[in-house]
Order: structure tokens, then C-alpha cells, then sequence
């Protein structure tokens, strides 16, 4: 059954439905077929929310996404899938019946292209009547049945498609009144203020295409793979071929100084890696045979063959692209209003522009007025060019942000919930307690088993030797030390035989551990983890671990509470007695311990039920659920986890817990950035307007003003670029 169940779902990834998240009862879908169609997505919606079992529908016609909650009692996934594909092919064939169902990849740059092209054609045109009179005095003549009336008529021809849309709908916008003032001026014999119109017409739509596509590109820069040959071998032997060849299977060789471009793991060799861009560690890794590593990550020094398991857009670094390049599209919620905003501008402006012209029967007067207000980059700019620089300075400092939505709502929040492992406290293990069996005091016993796990880089030797260097305990010689895979190490110090391991490394070696059950139930009790020391094949002693806390947890939550946040919530799968004096020790308002992970989603449900917007921190894998049931989910340590980026609304690449605070920080810098645009934007129109139907106003010195207060927009959003937490 389990086995029909994917085939199912691989039928459906093949179509038009792909499948990008799913969990008990909730399932984010794409759909491919309709690309950015908003008409679609809102027929879709409706549709799927009157289907029995269907609990929430929410859509992103931008990422072409579907994303729905839905009681698994009542109807399954492949149900939905089903549904969902029929109200699909139903819509296509009525709207777009010569539409192919599927979807064909949108090629990044077409439109910048388009713009330049345009905006190069029209300033052509204008540069050839500024030279006009050096070679001829006569009289040009701007009638609509003119070359110049003709030439115009078709330069205008691209803002007629938006026209024939909006009339369609029954809408009014920026294009409508433009191309429409562009094709009455032409009738009106002044063919040179329609040339104005359509050159800072064209101008804005570059603009505004250049800065969508220098943030794909400064993202892009981030993660780059090189796109040099590789070196892969094949029997024995290595062969150069382009990178855009290589194969999963493949074995790739990678030298000092070379940039990784497969996700695998390493069959041969050993060699320091630095993985900065992949993890925010800027100090080299030692990886050596059976370790993973990741395209993007550098061979600081050494040589290593790695078998390819991802290539190509399949690997980890370029899932990452992918998803901030996607999250320019994940529009905020004030980005929408801005749009709005900007619409509504234009039947204010065609309303002055009418009373202007009505009052001063001066056309010149009436199209300064209109080029002031007409051209609606600025106040669309206000806000996607300071969410934009926003993402790209995240993702800059190892943030992955996947829309400004989030960024948005990260100032709205005012409950944070927080997993334990993983998340509060590191992957670190530190040593708490060391039960001491042996006739020797507690250091001699340290000095023992530091000698034995001197040159181990295990976690728990590095635990040990901690402690050991803490105490000013020196190391004795060591005679040999041999590993035991799974178990421990087995080491002769200054003539004594040490083993330290787990439980079954004592079964290993027959070393009675009955007698001390009392104190091993003690160490579990506490939630540490026991780690066995037999000396000469006696048990001499226990030594219990625990987690270290991360820093600053403190700073954090107080930065919290007076930026507003009301509400901490501990929710942790340990046990009571682990989870209890942590909450004391940072004052949380509730403690939820000994959760399963899928009760995790249901705690964060009934804080969103009671009007929260609520914050979940976890590591990403067995939080997947309740980071997708928050508001804002935020995977910790997402470096080199698929689940942590696919579950998360932001993924925090290594594990610094402080950058929570320089996004809320920075989405506050954000907004206010935003309304101080608004207000340039407002302002400049004001002075223009009034300039303009005062007659102090050309139409070229109207369209000047317009890209002067569009470049200070630009300008006032760079600013975001420099920002720096508090």
C-alpha cells in the first residue's frame, strides 16, 4: 500500500502538481501550469475550500504555490491531489484551451531585456529630434498621419497589451492612463510631450527591472558555483570533463584551493574544508573518508574524492538560491499596499489632471501635472526596494529569509516558542558529574581517561579533555589507543589498560555494570548521558553529560521583552527534570516538556487559536511540524538539512541563536524604511502637482522630478545595506 502511495505521488510530480512540503494534515503544492495567474489561484481557492475535509486553503500566485490544511480523517492527500488536478485541467481548458499543461521555466533577465530595449528605442528617437535642428530648419510636424506621429504610435505599442488586459477587467492602472494619454496627445498634434510621456514611462520600467535583477544577482554572487572543468575518475584513471556533465555516481577529485560543486560524501582522501558559505564557520573542518560535504563549501588544504549523490540545481547550495531568488517574488503584505496605494494614485492623478486642464485650458500644464503622478515606480519602489535589500543583507549574513512576508511579521510577533536540544543548547556535550568507583581521587581519574581520549575529536573526548584542561590536570603518556566503532576506546596510560564507551563496550569487554544500576538510573533521571570508564577490566567510574547552553540567551530574551514580545514558551521532548530549571533560570511564562514531536504543532495551534502570532525556533528536523504550523518558523543550524529549509520560513545557516534579534531588528528598520519612501514619494508629488498646474512646470522638467525622487527612494532603500544590529 505504502508502495502505491509514492507511485501516486511520483505520477503527480511528473505533471503539472509538485509537491513541495507535506505533513499529517497539511500539504504546500505547486503548480507549475499556473505560473503567477492570480485569477487562477483565486478560482482554485474557492474551489478547494468548499471540499469536504478541507480545514484552510491559503495560495502564492507568485511561487504558483497552493498550500492547504485539511482533516486526514476525512480526506487523504492523494484525494486532494486529485481534486486539486481536475479543477486544473478544467480551468485550462476553458481559459487557456491551447495552453500545453506543462509549465515552461521562466528565464530570469527577459525582462530586464525587454525594458532596455524599449527604454534604448524611444531614447533613440528623442536623441534624434534634439539633433534635428543642427541639419534642417524646417518645421516638424507632429500630426498622428506623420513619420513621427507613426513612430510614436508604435512606440507605445507595448503598454497597449496591460491596456487591452485592464479593459477586459473593467480596471484602471498606471498603463491604462498612460497609454491612453500617450494616444490622445498624439491626436492632439503634440507628438513631442507623448515622446516625454513614453521616454519617462520606459525609464521607471527599466529602473524598476534593473533593481529586481541586481538583487537576483548580488544573491546570486553569494552562492555561486563555479562553472570550470572537473576532474572525475573512471577506471583508475582521471578524465576533465565540464561540470554540467557530471553525474550522480560520479567519483569527482578536488584539490587544495578548489571549490566543491556536488553534494556527497567522501570515499578517499582527507583534506580541511572550508565551509563558510554553507555553515558561517569561517574556521577550516577536518573531512575525511565517510564524511558529507556540500557544493560551495572550498578544499582549504589537502586532496579528497567525493561520490556524487546531488549535482547540478540538486544540490544543497543551489536549493538555497532557489529559495531566496523565490522569496523576491513572496510578496509582504505592505508591498500589496504599496500597489494599491499606487493604483489608487491613478484616478487621483486623472481626476487633477482633468480639473488642471479644465481651469487653465492649458494641455502643457494638464501633462506636467499627469507626469508627476502618472508614473507609479516611486510608489511601488517604496516598498519592494527596501525588502529587497532587506533579503539580500539576511542572506548576506547566512540568513535565508524565503519572502518579505515573513521579514514583515517578524515585527508583528509576539510570542516565541522554543525547542531545547538543538536550539537553547548546543550540540556540545559538557561533563556535569563524574561518579568516581575507583581507590584513586576524581583528578587521577580525569588524568586517566584525558590520556586515553588525548587525540580524539569525538564530542565526548573533547567533553572530557575540557573538563581536564579546566582543572590544570596535565596528560600522562599514552602507549596505544585503538577505536571501537559504536562503542568506545580501548587505551593503555602509564601501563593501566582504560576503556571509555558506552554500555555495550562494557559487555564488550564482560565488565559487570550490575551492581551500579542505582547510580545509572540516576544519570538518566537527570536527563544525562552516561559515558562508562573500566580500568584494567574493573569499573571504576561514570561521567554524566549534558548540552551546553548557548550564549547570550539571556541578552535575547530580554531584547525580547522590551521590544514588546509578552510571551516565552519552552516546548522540549526531555523530561521534566531537564526541562523545569531551565524555564526558572530564564523567567519563560510556560513549560511544555516530555512532547512528542507531532504534539508540538498542536501546543502552537491552540497559541494561534488564542490570537497569538507566534515564533517557533527549533532545529528544523524534529520540529518540521510545528515550525510549519507557526506563524514564523525559524530552523536553527539549517546548514546541509533539506527538511530544516522546506519546513522553515526562515533558516538560520549556522547556529548563532542572536540572530533572531537582528531580524526582528531589522524588520523594524524595514517597515520604517518603507514609510519614509512613502512619504518621499507623497511629498515630491505634492510640490510637483502644485508646480506643475501653476504652470513652473514643463512636462520634462515633471518627468525629471519624477526620476529624481524614484533615484532618492533607491537611495533611502540602500541605506538598509549598511544596517547593523543595535
Amino acid at each position: 500500500m505504502l508502495r502505491l502511495y509514492y507511485i501516486i505521488l511520483e505520477i503527480y510530480n511528473m505533471k503539472n502538481i509538485k509537491i513541495i512540503h507535506t505533513c499529517n494534515n497539511r500539504i504546500r503544492l505547486q503548480i507549475v501550469a499556473l505560473n503567477n495567474n492570480h485569477h487562477a489561484f483565486s478560482h482554485l481557492e474557492k474551489s478547494m475550500k468548499i471540499l469536504s475535509g478541507i480545514q484552510k486553503v491559503r495560495t502564492n500566485p507568485t511561487n504558483s504555490c497552493i498550500i492547504l490544511n485539511f482533516d486526514n480523517h476525512k480526506i487523504g492527500q492523494t484525494a486532494i491531489m486529485q481534486e486539486l488536478d481536475a479543477h486544473v485541467v478544467k480551468w485550462l481548458s476553458e481559459n487557456q484551451p491551447n495552453r500545453k499543461l506543462i509549465g515552461s521555466k521562466h528565464k530570469k533577465g527577459n525582462n530586464l531585456l525587454t525594458a532596455l530595449l524599449n527604454f534604448l528605442g524611444i531614447s533613440i528617437v528623442g536623441l534624434g529630434l534634439m539633433i534635428r535642428p543642427f541639419f534642417t530648419k524646417k518645421i516638424l510636424i507632429q500630426t498622428p498621419s506623420s513619420p513621427l506621429g507613426l513612430i510614436t504610435m508604435v512606440s507605445a505599442l507595448p503598454l497597449m497589451g496591460k491596456l487591452i488586459k485592464d479593459i477586459k477587467k473593467r480596471s484602471l492602472s498606471s498603463e491604462t492612463i498612460l497609454d491612453v494619454s500617450v494616444y490622445a496627445t498624439i491626436m492632439a498634434g503634440e507628438t513631442l510631450a507623448a515622446i516625454e510621456i513614453l521616454w519617462i514611462t520606459h525609464a521607471g520600467i527599466l529602473l524598476q527591472a534593473w533593481i529586481t535583477e541586481r538583487s537576483r544577482n548580488a544573491i546570486s554572487n553569494i552562492v555561486k558555483i563555479g562553472e570550470k572543468n572537473l576532474f572525475i575518475i573512471k577506471d583508475g584513471k582521471e578524465i576533465e570533463i565540464p561540470a554540467n556533465q557530471v553525474k550522480t555516481g560520479d567519483i569527482v577529485r578536488f584539490n587544495t584551493g578548489d571549490k566543491l560543486a556536488v553534494d556527497g560524501h567522501i570515499v578517499d582522501g582527507l583534506a580541511e574544508m572550508d565551509e563558510a558559505p554553507i555553515t558561517g564557520c569561517s574556521d577550516p573542518i577536518e573531512k575525511a573518508n565517510g564524511n558529507q560535504v556540500f557544493a560551495g563549501s572550498f578544499v582549504y588544504q589537502g586532496e579528497i574524492s567525493v561520490f556524487a549523490e546531488k549535482v547540478g540545481d540538486q544540490t544543497y547550495l543551489a536549493k538555497i538560491f532557489q529559495m531566496v531568488e523565490d522569496a523576491l517574488e513572496n510578496k509582504a503584505e505592505i508591498e500589496g499596499i504599496a500597489e494599491q496605494l499606487a493604483n489608487k494614485l491613478m484616478k487621483v492623478d486623472l481626476a487633477v489632471t482633468l480639473t488642471t486642464l479644465a481651469l487653465t485650458r492649458d494641455i502643457r500644464r494638464s501633462f506636467s501635472v499627469m507626469l508627476v503622478m502618472a508614473c507609479p515606480c516611486a510608489t511601488v519602489l517604496a516598498a519592494s526596494t527596501a525588502i529587497s535589500s532587506a533579503l539580500y543583507l539576511a542572506a548576506r549574513n547566512h540568513i535565508l529569509i524565503k519572502g518579505g512576508r515573513y521579514l514583515e511579521e517578524m515585527g508583528k510577533v509576539d510570542t516565541v516558542c522554543f525547542d531545547k536540544t538543538g536550539t537553547l543548547t548546543t550540540n556540545e556535550p559538557e561533563m556535569i558529574c563524574l561518579k568516581n568507583f575507583s581507590g584513586m581521587d576524581e583528578a587521577e581519574l580525569l588524568q586517566q581517561i584525558y590520556s586515553a581520549e588525548i587525540h580524539s575529536d569525538h564530542p565526548l573526548a573533547i567533553g572530557f579533555k575540557n573538563a581536564a584542561i579546566k582543572r590544570g590536570i596535565n596528560a600522562l603518556r599514552r602507549e596505544s589507543c585503538q577505536l571501537i566503532p559504536g562503542k568506545g576506546i580501548e587505551a593503555i596510560v602509564d601501563g593501566n589498560k582504560i576503556l571509555v564507551g558506552n554500555q555495550r563496550l562494557m559487555e564488550h569487554f564482560k565488565i559487570n555494570t550490575e551492581t551500579f544500576q542505582t547510580e545509572i538510573s540516576g544519570f538518566y533521571q537527570k536527563s544525562l548521558f552516561p559515558v562508562f570508564i573500566a580500568i584494567n577490566n574493573k569499573l571504576s567510574g561514570i561521567a554524566g553529560f549534558d548540552t551546553l547552553e548557548r550564549e547570550n540567551i539571556s541578552f535575547i530574551l530580554d531584547y525580547f521583552r522590551m521590544d514588546g514580545i509578552n510571551s516565552f514558551v519552552l516546548i522540549t521532548g526531555d523530561s521534566e527534570q531537564s526541562a523545569t530549571p531551565l524555564c526558572k533560570r530564564y523567567a519563560f511564562d510556560d513549560c511544555y516538556h516530555s512532547i512528542l514531536p507531532e504534539n508540538k504543532a498542536e501546543i502552537i495551534a491552540s497559541l494561534k487559536n488564542r490570537g497569538k502570532v507566534v515564533l517557533m525556533v527549533g532545529d528544523g528536523i524534529n520540529d518540521s511540524l510545528a515550525l510549519a504550523e507557526a506563524d514564523i518558523g525559524v530552523a536553527m543550524g539549517a546548514g546541509g538539512s533539506e527538511i530544516a529549509i522546506e519546513a522553515a520560513d526562515i533558516a538560520l545557516v549556522n547556529d548563532n541563536l542572536q540572530a533572531l534579534t537582528y531580524i526582528r531588528s531589522l524588520s523594524h528598520k524595514t517597515i520604517h524604511t518603507v514609510y519614509q519612501n512613502f512619504w518621499i514619494a507623497a511629498g515630491t508629488d505634492i510640490i510637483g502637482v502644485a508646480m506643475g498646474a501653476l504652470g513652473y512646470l514643463s512636462p520634462l522638467m515633471a518627468g525629471s522630478l519624477h526620476i529624481l525622487h524614484t533615484l532618492g527612494i533607491l537611495a533611502n532603500s540602500s541605506r538598509i545595506l549598511l544596517f547593523k544590529m543595535p
